[in-house]
């Protein structure tokens, strides 16, 4: 039986993969597009809120080119490497991010959901917190 002495959280984070096909194709407006609410629908400003926080994310970490990628595993370790040059070589822009449950609002509830979506043009891979 092992035991841990110390601090003990609970708190959960987890990491996510969006791919988007068009290279000049700004992802902020591809996932308004999948998360899209109806502006008249009480719940409209949440769209808006889940795609900042997923892109706040993607801002040092968006790989265009193997050698973008390569370059960032070599500095920082690799991260679904398979995955991810797959989606290079199939001409997507990729982009990594996480998110915690230790922040509060969107990133918390983001955190510890399942959110996967594919399209032709975009691809989000997140399995929930941990």
């Amino acid at each position: 039986m092992k035991t841990r002495n110390g601090f003990v959280s609970n708190s959960s984070s987890s990491s996510f993969i969006i791919a988007w096909k068009k290279k000049n194709e700004d992802v902020k407006k591809l996932l308004e597009k999948a998360f899209a609410i109806p502006k008249f629908h009480p719940l409209s400003d949440i769209t808006e809120k889940v795609v900042n926080c997923l892109c706040s994310q993607l801002n040092e970490n968006t790989f265009y080119t193997e050698d973008d990628y390569l370059n960032y595993i070599a500095e920082e370790g690799e991260y679904k490497e398979k995955e991810i040059l797959k989606f290079i070589r199939e001409g997507f822009t990729v982009g990594i991010g996480s998110l915690s449950d230790e922040e509060y609002g969107i990133e918390a509830m983001l955190c510890n959901t399942d959110l996967n979506y594919k399209s032709d043009d975009l691809v989000i891979i997140h399995e929930g917190g941990y």
